[in-house]
């Protein structure tokens, strides 16, 4: 069970990985992810061809995005289909990397109010179709968008703002760093609201480059392009992924406590390293949590609730 502002939620993903696959030909979203997934990874797939019911066959709708991460502050309250709430959806600390995303359609990526802190890296973007919106899409706050290439955006290379809602502003604090945008129509950064991260690194080789004259961050348009800081903020358990933790020392169990299945040990062994069921390493991965117990006991099973 997740507590979210106050919420108990009782379904949600933890941990799920979606790996290598061909997606294409969809409706609508090719993936949605919604309903507080948390510590998800989507990698390494190849997604074409997202949105056919409006960009086929319509020609005037919206949805279409490769990757879909959230909910609409628009459905929050609309008390249909199969929600866990009625408020924010908080659909944090998932990682998107290395997929060839051409939707045809909207988004590769688009972040909704209430997701934060998920990373989209060395992703490549080509053929998004929606001049309102952009290549990569962040309404939520402090998602991070860094090494991905956009081509061919009717609308901006990564656009960013979302609506306020009784007061609390959405698609501020994010960061773009690293991207290359190419044919972007509608500018290389769409900001339509502030405060936002770390934007800077940033390159154009053809297209409207630069901050779209729709944004509204005279601060952006002076770093999106020039060198970045020495350092950058950090995204709990994304970073940390391929980053060696310190050994953790043995922990204390006490005797009531029962033993992990051999399953259990096997999936923290693969997820750690280690060997015979023991763990080498500290790292939590999809709801796993291993700790380095030296060789006296098997790994531990833990929730990572984010």
């Amino acid at each position: 069970m997740l507590t979210h502002q106050g919420l108990e939620v009782e379904s949600a993903l933890i941990g799920t990985v979606i790996d290598g696959l061909k997606i294409q030909n969809c409706g609508m979203e090719c993936i949605r992810m919604r309903n507080f997934v948390t510590n998800a990874v989507i990698q390494n797939n190849d997604i074409e061809n997202c949105g056919i019911y409006d960009f086929r066959f319509q020609f005037d709708g919206k949805i279409g995005e490769a990757i879909y991460i959230g909910t609409s502050s628009n459905q929050w309250e609309d008390g249909t289909g199969d929600r866990v709430t009625n408020g924010p959806d908080g659909s944090n600390y998932n990682l998107v990397t290395g997929n060839e995303l051409v939707p045809r359609g909207n988004e590769c990526v688009d972040i909704k109010e209430g997701a934060t802190m998920n990373v989209v890296e060395y992703n490549e973007c080509e053929d998004q179709r929606d001049a309102e919106s952009g290549c990569y899409d962040s309404r939520g706050n402090e998602n991070t968008f860094r090494y991905n290439t956009a081509i061919q955006c009717l609308g901006a290379g990564i656009r960013l703002g979302g609506h306020t809602i009784d007061g609390f502003v959405y698609g501020v604090d994010n960061h773009v760093y690293g991207n290359e945008f190419l044919e972007t129509e509608a500018g290389s950064i769409k900001s339509r609201v502030e405060p936002q991260g770390v934007i800077c690194d940033n390159s154009c080789a053809d297209g409207e480059c630069g901050v779209s004259e729709e944004g509204d961050d005279e601060e952006i348009e002076g770093s999106w392009d020039q060198g970045c800081p020495a350092s950058f903020p950090s995204v709990p358990f994304i970073d940390d992924l391929e980053t060696p933790a310190a050994p953790a020392p043995t922990p204390e169990v006490a005797a009531s406590t029962p033993s992990p299945t051999d399953s259990q040990n096997e999936g923290c062994s693969k997820r750690s390293g280690g060997e015979n069921g023991c763990c080498t390493k500290a790292i939590q991965f999809g709801g796993v949590m291993c700790e380095d117990t030296g060789g006296q006991a098997p790994c531990i099973m833990d929730v990572y609730q984010g």
